[in-house]
């Protein structure tokens, strides 16, 4: 019987030697295990801290972008409209260009009418002066003639004041 007490309490030993090498590799596994959990915790932390930079730096990014096409479009808007404006512009001196021959022939033909009214003028004043010619004096003949000719002056050279 000793025998068979010496011999569990050598499968005791054992057993508890197995233990006791069970629970040091459990620790061992626990302390990996809690050593990867760290690990990895840091590394999520590391990851997170990463997408926030990553997030601002995008937001940075497309807020400069935005900016950008803000200007780019209203450049666009604005080179559009001197375009137009410049379009505008040449149509308005087309126009005018195209006017201007007949305000030309306008003011040219005013001015034959107004020529042929002073002439008219001229020749019925000439033809009266010669119906009265025969009955007035000298000295009458010669304030007429001065007469005439200062309204024939001014009827040739009307910017000049002559009186």
């Amino acid at each position: 019987m000793e025998s068979s007490v010496q011999g569990l309490k050598e499968k005791i030993i054992i057993l508890k030697e197995e233990i006791q090498q069970r629970r040091e590799n459990a620790e061992q596994f626990f302390d990996n295990q809690q050593e990867t959990i760290y690990v990895l915790e840091n590394q999520i932390q590391t990851d997170i801290q990463d997408l926030k930079q990553n997030l601002q730096d995008y937001e940075s990014i497309n807020e400069k972008n935005l900016e950008e096409q803000k200007w780019k479009t209203n450049n666009e808007i604005m080179e559009q409209n001197n375009i137009q404006e410049q379009k505008l512009s040449d149509q308005i001196v087309g126009k005018i260009k195209h006017q201007v021959p007949d305000i030309q022939n306008r003011v040219n033909i005013e001015e034959c009418q107004r020529q042929e009214c002073d002439k008219m003028i001229l020749d019925i004043t000439a033809s009266n002066l010669k119906k009265i010619n025969g009955q007035i004096t000298n000295q009458q003949k010669k304030s007429m003639m001065n007469q005439f000719n200062q309204v024939e002056k001014q009827l040739k050279y009307p910017d000049q004041n002559t009186v």
